[in-house]
């Protein structure tokens, strides 16, 4: 009976591994501080404020961190 057996990990696919694992992280960053710049700023500006808010700091966040 033959059994399939993960490859043992090289440098090479760890390489590659490492931006995939780094993604979730780095959307949770964005949109805990997106989230926490539009609740700042909600009582100031209301809704629309809070959205534009939200949306430039995700932007942002977007392009510093690569």
């Amino acid at each position: 009976m033959s059994t399939v057996r993960p490859e043992a990990p090289s440098q090479e696919s760890s390489d590659g591994e490492a931006p995939a694992r780094r993604l979730p992280t780095r959307w949770a960053v964005i949109v805990l501080v997106a989230g926490l710049a539009a609740v700042a700023s909600s009582p100031v500006g209301g809704a629309v404020t809070a959205i534009g808010v939200a949306t430039a700091v995700a932007a942002a966040l977007h392009k510093m961190i690569d």
